[in-house]
């Protein structure tokens, strides 16, 4: 799944934004 950690990296990264 190397395809999918990019996707789950990008989505931590907005997840992180928003909560701050």
């Amino acid at each position: 799944m190397a395809w999918l950690s990019p996707g789950l990296a990008r989505a931590a990264a907005h997840y992180l934004l928003y909560a701050l």
